[in-house]
């Protein structure tokens, strides 16, 4: 059995390879196969660093791994053969050459200031029934009172619809965020009020995915944007001082590019360990194990280091696992620890529609925690299919969202809603390591609005309503 750290060398040489494959035959969907391919290759290096001894994990496991990264680069090539966005040239050259105005509006001032109110009318809602359950006020002297040990499902009390209108912050974030999201854009200081304002509603929440998302998706819409030419510079070969200019202008907007993305990873990473600080989040249980290293226990990042490399250790713990056992419906205690593996036929997967229908046994989305040598209950985005359909549901389904995604991004520039569709996915990527979120119901709420919002700014629903409203006012002339 070779070591993690061995294992984790050949993998990240392998992502290494297959990045440079990929760019070969797809070098649309370059930018999709290379975020994935970092995101998951930092953490396999991490994880082989033994900064935390996490437990070793046997072949077969490791290989099922490598498949699900391997496949997901293969869908993402298999993309490059859709008829459709074969024909879709999304390089810079054509960025607004194609139909495409430009334009990334998902919302006008009216419907943006119903949406800011219907979330923070559920967000009310939500503070008074906490007021009722625990008092308003230990929201901040308190907080592991209300979400804690003694009580991890404190929202189950939200009636649902509130619940899922409160996913609705995530993506007022991004469109706050960005500045062309909006038709009539609004001005700076009430779009960066509107963030901070939504952000604090977050901590209110006491999670830390609902912020993460809205940050995720606004980081998304900003490297995926279409780039336009620098208004009022010339040609390249208009002259030497044009072209000095144009790419002056250039690296400017990459400048101010670079600066928002990494101010969000600032802001995400001082809000992770906030809001973990305050619910008392801090690896205490990993460091009471003895495998957290000194230097790792030191640094104060224990808690971060375990959500970005505990999932891989996860699924290769679930892989190796022989209890095919369905965990129990209810059990004493807070927290069920175990390694659970059933093969869950689909109820993984489609967790999230199967709750709806009575009588059909599902998946529990909040899995039972198993033990890498730490405590964690996340298992990567490959666990789904693993659940479902072991080593060939890896392959399958991590091809597909591959496919998708590239696919999506390869499109982005067709329309509006082509964009945000694909931003929304883009956003996912991030937490590959951490869970399957393309299933997640924050998620499905973000695609769904895309959907309804863009469906009043399209182009045949503004002509049918401006065909609409001159009939009207020509349908009194006719009568007389």
């Amino acid at each position: 059995m070779m070591p993690n750290w061995a294992w984790g060398l050949c993998l990240v040489l392998l992502l290494t390879a297959i990045t440079f494959a990929v760019n070969r035959y797809n070098k649309r969907a370059i930018a999709v196969a290379a975020f994935h391919n970092v995101i998951w290759g930092g953490a396999i290096a991490l994880l082989g660093t033994g900064l935390i001894d996490y437990k070793e994990a046997s072949v077969a496991s490791w290989l099922t791994l490598s498949v699900g990264l391997v496949a997901f680069n293969v869908g993402a090539v298999l993309a490059n053969f859709s008829s459709r966005s074969h024909r879709i040239d999304t390089g810079a050259r054509a960025d607004l050459s194609e139909g495409f105005s430009g334009r990334t509006e998902i919302v006008t001032r009216p419907m943006l200031a119903v949406l800011t109110a219907v979330y923070f009318a559920a967000f009310t809602i939500y503070l008074v029934l906490i007021e009722q359950r625990f008092g308003i006020a230990t929201l901040f002297t308190d907080p592991v009172v209300i979400r804690g040990a003694s009580d991890p499902t404190y929202l189950e009390g939200i009636p649902l619809p509130v619940r899922v209108l409160l996913y609705i912050g995530p993506f007022l974030i991004a469109i706050f965020g960005y500045k062309e999201a909006v038709r009539n854009p609004l001005p700076i200081w009430l779009r960066l009020s509107a963030v901070a304002l939504i952000a604090v509603s977050m901590f209110a929440l006491l999670q830390r995915t609902n912020l993460f998302v809205g940050l995720l998706l606004l980081a998304a819409v900003l490297v995926t944007k279409p780039h336009k030419k620098a208004s009022g510079l010339a040609e390249p070969a208009a002259g030497v001082q044009a072209r000095e200019n144009l790419n002056s202008a250039k690296r400017k907007g990459k400048l101010r590019l670079g600066a928002g993305v990494a101010l969000i990873g600032v802001v995400g990473f001082v809000a992770f360990q906030a809001i973990g600080g305050a619910l008392g989040k801090e690896g205490g249980q990993a460091l009471s194990t003895g495998a957290v290293s000194s230097t790792l226990e030191r640094s104060g990042l224990t808690e971060p280091f375990i959500y970005y490399t505990g999932g891989v250790a996860a699924f290769l713990q679930l892989v190796d696992s022989t209890n095919y056992e369905w965990p129990p419906d209810e059990f004493e205690g807070a927290i069920l620890v175990g390694d659970y593996n059933p093969q869950t036929w689909g109820a993984r997967t489609f967790s999230p529609i199967l709750k709806v229908i009575p009588g059909i046994q599902r998946w529990n989305e909040i899995n039972p925690f198993i033990d890498t040598a730490v405590w964690t209950n996340v298992f990567t985005s490959l666990e789904p299919f693993y659940r479902d359909f072991r080593a060939l549901g890896v392959a399958f389904g991590s091809t597909a969202v591959g496919f998708v995604i590239a696919w999506a991004y390869m499109r982005r520039f067709k329309s509006p809603r082509a964009f945000w569709l694909q931003a929304v996915l883009v956003s996912t990527l991030p937490f590959a390591t951490f869970a399957f979120k393309l299933n997640d119901t924050l998620t499905l709420v973000c695609l769904f609005l895309v959907l309804v919002l863009t469906l009043t700014l399209s182009p045949r629903v503004r002509g049918y309503l401006q065909r609409t409203r001159v009939d009207d006012r020509t349908e009194p002339n006719e009568a007389n």
